[in-house]
């Protein structure tokens, strides 16, 4: 019995140890909005929910390596009365450390009801201070389509 405990703690601090010499992961957790023109009946629709952000910075060779996941869950209206539930993700990598990274994202947003789906996709900005944690984050382009 005294010998797996030992084992087991060996693991976990040898774990431990090791986890900071190969990667950092920031996590950032915020309320977010957007406003998008549904292209298949133009009303505008709104939508807020939590974003979460996951900076990676591997730091195991010569050459940093970061990987940035951003996931932004949403419920909303359009100005019809119409309501969505929208799916929206980014995720890229980078061979250098920098203050912010430009990912492509796509996002899906469900109509309830006979509301019409659509989707979007562009271009989004996560901005990084120097410890490596995301601040925030701005959608830079945007196009939609109908996904009827």
């Amino acid at each position: 019995m005294k010998r797996s405990n030992l084992f087991g703690y060996l693991l976990v601090t040898c774990l431990l140890t090791a986890a900071p010499l190969l990667a950092s992961n920031e996590h950032t957790t915020f309320t977010g909005g957007i406003g998008a023109f549904n292209p298949c009946n133009g009303t505008l629709v709104t939508a807020f929910g939590p974003v979460d952000i996951v900076v990676e910075t591997n730091t195991s060779s010569d050459t940093r390596h970061v990987t940035v996941h951003h996931l932004f869950r949403a419920d909303g209206s359009a100005t019809n009365g119409d309501s969505y539930g929208m799916s929206f993700m980014a995720n890229s990598n980078f061979d250098a450390v920098a203050s912010f990274y430009d990912l492509f994202y796509h996002a899906v947003l469900v109509g309830k009801g006979s509301a019409p789906n659509f989707s979007i996709e562009g271009n989004i900005r996560v901005f990084v201070n120097p410890e490596g944690k995301a601040t925030g984050s701005i959608i830079t382009t945007l196009s939609s389509s109908c996904t009827q």
